[in-house]
Protein backbone atom coordinates (compact mmCIF):
# COMPACT_ATOMS: atom_id res chain seq x y z
CA UNK A 1 0.00 0.00 0.00
CA UNK A 2 1.39 3.41 -0.99
CA UNK A 3 2.07 5.61 2.06
CA UNK A 4 1.57 8.77 -0.01
CA UNK A 5 -1.92 7.59 -0.97
CA UNK A 6 -2.77 6.86 2.67
CA UNK A 7 -1.60 10.34 3.68
CA UNK A 8 -3.63 11.89 0.85
CA UNK A 9 -6.83 10.09 1.91
CA UNK A 10 -6.35 10.94 5.60
CA UNK A 11 -5.57 14.57 4.87
CA UNK A 12 -8.56 14.88 2.57
CA UNK A 13 -10.80 13.24 5.17
CA UNK A 14 -9.51 15.46 7.97
CA UNK A 15 -9.96 18.65 5.96
CA UNK A 16 -13.53 17.78 4.92
CA UNK A 17 -14.50 16.76 8.45
CA UNK A 18 -12.93 19.89 9.91
CA UNK A 19 -15.24 21.94 7.69
CA UNK A 20 -18.25 20.10 9.12
CA UNK A 21 -17.07 20.75 12.67
CA UNK A 22 -16.43 24.44 11.94
CA UNK A 23 -19.88 24.70 10.37
CA UNK A 24 -21.63 23.35 13.46
CA UNK A 25 -19.55 25.41 15.90
CA UNK A 26 -20.21 28.65 14.01
CA UNK A 27 -23.83 27.75 13.36
CA UNK A 28 -24.62 27.11 17.02
CA UNK A 29 -22.74 30.16 18.27
CA UNK A 30 -24.04 32.67 15.71
CA UNK A 31 -27.64 31.45 15.74
CA UNK A 32 -27.76 31.70 19.53
CA UNK A 33 -26.35 35.22 19.26
CA UNK A 34 -28.93 36.00 16.57
CA UNK A 35 -31.71 34.65 18.81
CA UNK A 36 -30.67 37.02 21.60
CA UNK A 37 -30.65 40.00 19.25
CA UNK A 38 -34.04 39.10 17.75
CA UNK A 39 -35.52 38.55 21.23
CA UNK A 40 -34.45 42.01 22.39
CA UNK A 41 -35.75 43.65 19.22
CA UNK A 42 -38.90 41.68 18.47
CA UNK A 43 -39.46 39.55 21.58
CA UNK A 44 -42.96 40.93 22.11
CA UNK A 45 -44.00 40.68 18.49
CA UNK A 46 -46.62 38.16 17.43
CA UNK A 47 -44.23 37.21 14.64
CA UNK A 48 -41.25 36.66 16.94
CA UNK A 49 -40.86 32.94 16.16
CA UNK A 50 -41.13 33.52 12.40
CA UNK A 51 -38.57 36.33 12.54
CA UNK A 52 -36.21 34.24 14.67
CA UNK A 53 -36.52 31.35 12.22
CA UNK A 54 -35.83 33.58 9.23
CA UNK A 55 -32.79 35.12 10.91
CA UNK A 56 -31.42 31.68 11.84
CA UNK A 57 -31.72 30.47 8.24
CA UNK A 58 -30.01 33.62 6.94
CA UNK A 59 -27.18 33.20 9.43
CA UNK A 60 -26.75 29.54 8.53
CA UNK A 61 -26.66 29.98 4.78
CA UNK A 62 -25.57 33.55 4.14
CA UNK A 63 -22.94 33.76 6.87
CA UNK A 64 -21.81 30.36 8.14
CA UNK A 65 -21.51 28.49 4.82
CA UNK A 66 -19.51 31.30 3.11
CA UNK A 67 -17.14 31.41 6.11
CA UNK A 68 -16.65 27.64 5.88
CA UNK A 69 -15.87 27.93 2.16
CA UNK A 70 -13.28 30.63 2.85
CA UNK A 71 -11.69 28.55 5.63
CA UNK A 72 -11.59 25.55 3.29
CA UNK A 73 -9.64 27.58 0.74
CA UNK A 74 -7.18 28.67 3.42
CA UNK A 75 -6.72 25.17 4.83
CA UNK A 76 -6.56 23.18 1.60
CA UNK A 77 -4.67 25.71 -0.48
CA UNK A 78 -5.79 27.62 -3.56
CA UNK A 79 -5.86 24.78 -6.02
CA UNK A 80 -7.06 25.52 -9.50
CA UNK A 81 -9.50 22.61 -9.61
CA UNK A 82 -11.26 23.69 -6.44
CA UNK A 83 -12.21 27.20 -7.44
CA UNK A 84 -15.90 27.69 -6.74
CA UNK A 85 -16.51 28.98 -10.25
CA UNK A 86 -15.16 25.71 -11.70
CA UNK A 87 -18.16 23.70 -10.49
CA UNK A 88 -20.61 25.94 -12.39
CA UNK A 89 -19.45 24.76 -15.80
CA UNK A 90 -21.85 23.36 -18.36
CA UNK A 91 -22.59 19.65 -17.65
CA UNK A 92 -20.49 17.34 -19.81
CA UNK A 93 -23.40 14.92 -20.23
CA UNK A 94 -26.42 15.66 -22.48
CA UNK A 95 -29.62 17.09 -21.02
CA UNK A 96 -31.44 13.79 -21.63
CA UNK A 97 -28.94 11.93 -19.43
CA UNK A 98 -29.22 14.57 -16.70
CA UNK A 99 -33.03 14.45 -16.75
CA UNK A 100 -33.01 10.65 -16.58
CA UNK A 101 -30.68 10.59 -13.57
CA UNK A 102 -32.63 13.27 -11.75
CA UNK A 103 -35.74 11.07 -12.06
CA UNK A 104 -33.72 8.00 -10.98
CA UNK A 105 -32.48 9.98 -7.99
CA UNK A 106 -36.08 10.82 -7.06
CA UNK A 107 -36.89 7.12 -7.08
CA UNK A 108 -33.94 6.16 -4.89
CA UNK A 109 -34.45 9.05 -2.46
CA UNK A 110 -38.17 8.47 -1.92
CA UNK A 111 -37.59 4.72 -1.56
CA UNK A 112 -34.92 5.46 1.05
CA UNK A 113 -37.39 7.73 2.83
CA UNK A 114 -39.95 4.92 3.09
CA UNK A 115 -37.26 2.52 4.32
CA UNK A 116 -36.03 5.07 6.87
CA UNK A 117 -39.59 5.56 8.17
CA UNK A 118 -40.13 1.80 8.44
CA UNK A 119 -36.84 1.21 10.27
CA UNK A 120 -37.36 3.89 12.89
CA UNK A 121 -41.04 3.02 13.33
CA UNK A 122 -39.91 -0.53 14.14
CA UNK A 123 -37.17 0.78 16.47
CA UNK A 124 -39.70 2.87 18.37
CA UNK A 125 -42.19 0.02 18.61
CA UNK A 126 -39.57 -2.53 19.67
CA UNK A 127 -37.93 -0.24 22.24
CA UNK A 128 -41.08 1.40 23.51
CA UNK A 129 -39.60 4.84 22.96
CA UNK A 130 -40.99 7.82 21.11
CA UNK A 131 -38.43 9.65 19.01
CA UNK A 132 -38.72 13.38 18.47
CA UNK A 133 -38.61 14.47 14.84
CA UNK A 134 -37.72 17.87 13.47
CA UNK A 135 -40.92 19.77 12.63
CA UNK A 136 -40.65 21.49 9.24
CA UNK A 137 -44.31 22.58 9.23
CA UNK A 138 -44.77 26.26 8.42
CA UNK A 139 -46.26 28.40 11.20
CA UNK A 140 -49.29 29.22 9.04
CA UNK A 141 -48.54 32.93 8.79
CA UNK A 142 -47.52 34.72 5.60
CA UNK A 143 -44.03 35.34 7.00
CA UNK A 144 -43.76 31.68 8.01
CA UNK A 145 -44.70 30.60 4.48
CA UNK A 146 -42.16 32.97 2.94
CA UNK A 147 -39.49 31.71 5.34
CA UNK A 148 -40.18 28.07 4.48
CA UNK A 149 -40.05 28.70 0.74
CA UNK A 150 -36.97 30.94 0.93
CA UNK A 151 -35.02 28.58 3.18
CA UNK A 152 -36.02 25.24 1.67
CA UNK A 153 -36.33 26.15 -2.01
CA UNK A 154 -33.63 28.79 -2.44
CA UNK A 155 -31.02 29.02 0.31
CA UNK A 156 -30.66 25.34 1.24
CA UNK A 157 -30.23 23.94 -2.30
CA UNK A 158 -27.74 26.58 -3.41
CA UNK A 159 -25.51 26.81 -0.33
CA UNK A 160 -25.64 23.13 0.63
CA UNK A 161 -24.67 22.17 -2.92
CA UNK A 162 -21.82 24.67 -2.86
CA UNK A 163 -20.52 23.26 0.40
CA UNK A 164 -21.05 19.53 -0.07
CA UNK A 165 -20.91 18.89 -3.81
CA UNK A 166 -19.04 21.97 -5.03
CA UNK A 167 -16.38 21.78 -2.31
CA UNK A 168 -16.27 18.69 -0.08
CA UNK A 169 -17.01 16.16 -2.83
CA UNK A 170 -14.64 17.74 -5.33
CA UNK A 171 -11.99 17.58 -2.63
CA UNK A 172 -12.79 13.95 -1.74
CA UNK A 173 -13.02 12.62 -5.30
CA UNK A 174 -9.25 12.81 -5.73
CA UNK A 175 -9.21 9.72 -3.47
CA UNK A 176 -11.45 8.05 -6.05
CA UNK A 177 -14.90 9.17 -7.15
CA UNK A 178 -16.69 6.23 -5.52
CA UNK A 179 -14.96 6.96 -2.20
CA UNK A 180 -16.02 10.59 -2.42
CA UNK A 181 -19.62 9.69 -3.29
CA UNK A 182 -19.96 7.30 -0.34
CA UNK A 183 -18.22 9.42 2.29
CA UNK A 184 -19.68 12.81 1.39
CA UNK A 185 -23.12 11.20 1.00
CA UNK A 186 -22.93 9.66 4.49
CA UNK A 187 -21.68 12.93 5.92
CA UNK A 188 -24.56 14.80 4.30
CA UNK A 189 -27.06 12.36 5.80
CA UNK A 190 -25.74 12.73 9.35
CA UNK A 191 -25.12 16.47 8.96
CA UNK A 192 -28.88 17.10 9.04
CA UNK A 193 -28.96 15.97 12.68
CA UNK A 194 -32.36 14.29 12.36
CA UNK A 195 -33.11 10.56 12.45
CA UNK A 196 -35.95 11.21 9.97
CA UNK A 197 -33.49 12.43 7.34
CA UNK A 198 -30.44 10.20 7.81
CA UNK A 199 -31.07 7.62 5.11
CA UNK A 200 -32.85 9.66 2.46
CA UNK A 201 -30.45 12.62 2.85
CA UNK A 202 -27.49 10.23 2.57
CA UNK A 203 -28.97 8.69 -0.59
CA UNK A 204 -29.70 12.15 -1.95
CA UNK A 205 -26.12 13.18 -1.18
CA UNK A 206 -24.74 10.14 -3.00
CA UNK A 207 -27.00 10.69 -6.03
CA UNK A 208 -26.01 14.35 -6.18
CA UNK A 209 -22.29 13.49 -5.90
CA UNK A 210 -22.69 10.84 -8.63
CA UNK A 211 -24.17 13.39 -11.03
CA UNK A 212 -21.40 15.88 -10.24
CA UNK A 213 -18.79 13.15 -10.84
CA UNK A 214 -20.33 12.24 -14.21
CA UNK A 215 -21.04 15.78 -15.46
CA UNK A 216 -18.30 17.88 -13.82
CA UNK A 217 -20.97 20.40 -12.81
CA UNK A 218 -23.20 21.04 -9.79
CA UNK A 219 -26.11 22.21 -11.96
CA UNK A 220 -27.74 18.73 -12.08
CA UNK A 221 -27.44 18.33 -8.30
CA UNK A 222 -28.79 21.86 -7.82
CA UNK A 223 -31.86 21.00 -9.91
CA UNK A 224 -32.39 17.79 -7.94
CA UNK A 225 -31.98 19.54 -4.57
CA UNK A 226 -34.17 22.49 -5.60
CA UNK A 227 -36.98 20.22 -6.81
CA UNK A 228 -36.87 17.97 -3.75
CA UNK A 229 -36.89 20.91 -1.35
CA UNK A 230 -39.59 22.77 -3.26
CA UNK A 231 -41.86 19.74 -2.93
CA UNK A 232 -41.05 19.77 0.78
CA UNK A 233 -41.73 23.52 1.04
CA UNK A 234 -45.14 23.11 -0.60
CA UNK A 235 -45.98 20.38 1.91
CA UNK A 236 -44.72 22.54 4.78
CA UNK A 237 -46.82 25.56 3.81
CA UNK A 238 -49.90 23.40 3.13
CA UNK A 239 -49.60 21.61 6.48
CA UNK A 240 -49.19 24.94 8.26
CA UNK A 241 -52.50 26.19 6.89
CA UNK A 242 -54.59 23.15 7.90
CA UNK A 243 -57.01 23.28 10.82
CA UNK A 244 -56.36 19.75 12.08
CA UNK A 245 -59.43 19.62 14.33
CA UNK A 246 -61.64 20.42 11.36
CA UNK A 247 -59.67 18.04 9.17
CA UNK A 248 -60.11 15.18 11.67
CA UNK A 249 -63.84 15.85 11.87
CA UNK A 250 -64.12 15.71 8.09
CA UNK A 251 -62.20 12.46 7.95
CA UNK A 252 -64.66 10.91 10.38
CA UNK A 253 -67.41 11.84 7.94
CA UNK A 254 -65.46 10.24 5.11
CA UNK A 255 -64.70 13.40 3.17
CA UNK A 256 -61.80 15.79 2.57
CA UNK A 257 -62.31 19.42 1.61
CA UNK A 258 -60.08 22.45 1.33
CA UNK A 259 -57.14 23.39 -0.87
CA UNK A 260 -54.34 22.50 1.55
CA UNK A 261 -55.35 18.85 2.11
CA UNK A 262 -55.79 18.41 -1.65
CA UNK A 263 -52.30 19.85 -2.24
CA UNK A 264 -50.79 17.44 0.28
CA UNK A 265 -52.55 14.47 -1.31
CA UNK A 266 -51.46 15.61 -4.79
CA UNK A 267 -47.84 16.03 -3.67
CA UNK A 268 -47.90 12.60 -1.99
CA UNK A 269 -49.21 10.99 -5.18
CA UNK A 270 -46.63 12.86 -7.26
CA UNK A 271 -43.83 11.70 -4.95
CA UNK A 272 -45.02 8.10 -5.10
CA UNK A 273 -45.28 8.26 -8.89
CA UNK A 274 -41.77 9.70 -9.19
CA UNK A 275 -40.48 6.94 -6.94
CA UNK A 276 -41.97 4.20 -9.13
CA UNK A 277 -40.75 5.75 -12.39
CA UNK A 278 -37.32 6.44 -10.92
CA UNK A 279 -36.89 2.89 -9.62
CA UNK A 280 -37.99 1.40 -12.95
CA UNK A 281 -35.44 3.55 -14.79
CA UNK A 282 -32.76 2.56 -12.25
CA UNK A 283 -33.40 -1.14 -12.80
CA UNK A 284 -33.28 -0.62 -16.59
CA UNK A 285 -30.01 1.29 -16.19
CA UNK A 286 -28.52 -1.55 -14.14
CA UNK A 287 -29.60 -4.10 -16.72
CA UNK A 288 -28.86 -2.37 -20.01
CA UNK A 289 -26.45 0.52 -19.33
CA UNK A 290 -23.99 -0.58 -16.65
CA UNK A 291 -21.29 1.53 -18.27
CA UNK A 292 -23.12 4.63 -17.02
CA UNK A 293 -22.06 3.67 -13.45
CA UNK A 294 -18.37 3.69 -14.33
CA UNK A 295 -16.37 6.09 -12.16
CA UNK A 296 -12.78 7.25 -12.10
CA UNK A 297 -10.47 5.69 -9.52
CA UNK A 298 -7.74 8.25 -8.90
CA UNK A 299 -5.95 6.03 -6.35
CA UNK A 300 -5.88 2.54 -7.91
CA UNK A 301 -3.07 1.33 -5.63
CA UNK A 302 -5.48 1.07 -2.67
CA UNK A 303 -8.63 -1.08 -2.68
CA UNK A 304 -12.03 0.58 -2.28
CA UNK A 305 -12.64 -1.05 1.09
CA UNK A 306 -9.31 0.15 2.47
CA UNK A 307 -9.98 3.67 1.23
CA UNK A 308 -13.26 3.76 3.17
CA UNK A 309 -11.52 2.46 6.31
CA UNK A 310 -8.69 4.99 6.00
CA UNK A 311 -11.16 7.83 5.39
CA UNK A 312 -13.36 6.79 8.34
CA UNK A 313 -10.44 6.39 10.75
CA UNK A 314 -8.86 9.78 10.13
CA UNK A 315 -8.76 11.51 13.57
CA UNK A 316 -10.84 14.57 12.71
CA UNK A 317 -13.39 12.41 10.87
CA UNK A 318 -13.84 10.17 13.92
CA UNK A 319 -14.48 13.29 15.99
CA UNK A 320 -16.85 14.78 13.39
CA UNK A 321 -18.93 11.61 12.94
CA UNK A 322 -19.11 11.07 16.71
CA UNK A 323 -20.36 14.65 17.07
CA UNK A 324 -22.95 14.25 14.30
CA UNK A 325 -24.25 11.01 15.81
CA UNK A 326 -24.36 12.66 19.25
CA UNK A 327 -26.41 15.57 17.88
CA UNK A 328 -28.76 13.23 16.01
CA UNK A 329 -29.37 11.04 19.07
CA UNK A 330 -29.98 13.99 21.40
CA UNK A 331 -32.35 15.58 18.90
CA UNK A 332 -34.24 12.29 18.54
CA UNK A 333 -34.59 12.07 22.32
CA UNK A 334 -35.85 15.65 22.51
CA UNK A 335 -32.83 16.82 24.53
CA UNK A 336 -31.60 19.53 22.16
CA UNK A 337 -27.98 19.94 21.14
CA UNK A 338 -26.55 20.31 24.64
Amino acid sequence: MNNDTIKLIRKTSNVNSLMVIIFYMLDIALIRLGDLVVYHIAGKSAYYEDIAQLVSYCIQYLVVVPIVLVVFRLVSGKKEGLKITACFRKPSMPAKWVAKWIVISFGLIYAANYINTFIFSYVQKASGTSLKGVDFTSSGTALGGVTSVLAMSVLAPFFEELMFRGTLFRNAEKCGQLTGIIMVGLTFGLWHGSYQQILYAAVMGMCACFMVAKTGSIFPSLILHFTMNTIGAIQSVALGSIDFDKFAAELEKGRITGTAPMIIIAVALLSFGLMIVGLVLFVKELRYHRDSFRLINFCPDVSQGKKIVIYFTAPVTILAFAGLIFITVRTALGLGLF
